[in-house]
């Protein structure tokens, strides 16, 4: 399994696991051809997405996984969004790589209340929901 931070910038709220993985199947094929993508897709799911977090967890078998890293950074836009994904965990254990997205988003959340505390009013609502729809992610990744 391999934990990915996908995108370091925010991106749109409506972008979905379908679109994700599309766009990880058309980075594979543009850069390891069909056979690459027919070996790597034969295994791959995606386990987890949280748009708000920006994280996604793909479970990727142990021989493509080198392949998959590639690819994913590779993809610089969806939806029209200039995008950066990493990846946070390389991992057998789905519990390990959820347990790294577990630590990305709280630091999200540290960083959003820190900004809350800098901001003036007009911005510390916006910050404050971001903050609370963080922390609900940190509910469904804990559970």
């Amino acid at each position: 399994d391999e934990a990915l931070k996908a995108p370091s910038t925010r991106p749109p709220q409506d972008i979905t696991r379908a679109l994700l993985q599309k766009a990880l199947q058309e980075s594979v094929v543009r850069n390891f051809g069909e056979v690459g993508a027919g070996n790597l897709f034969t295994g791959m799911t995606v386990k987890y997405y949280n748009p708000i977090a920006s994280v996604f967890i793909a479970r990727v078998s142990r021989e493509w996984h080198t392949m998959f890293w590639s690819a994913i950074t590779f993809i610089r836009q969806l939806k029209e969004s200039e995008v950066v994904c990493r990846v946070l965990s390389v991992s057998n254990l789905s519990r390990s790589c959820s347990r790294a997205a577990l630590f990305h988003v709280r630091d999200r959340v540290a960083l959003v209340r820190k900004q809350l505390k800098l901001h003036e009013h007009a911005q510390k609502e916006k910050l404050d929901k971001e903050a609370a729809a963080l922390e609900m992610s940190l509910c469904e990744l804990e559970h």
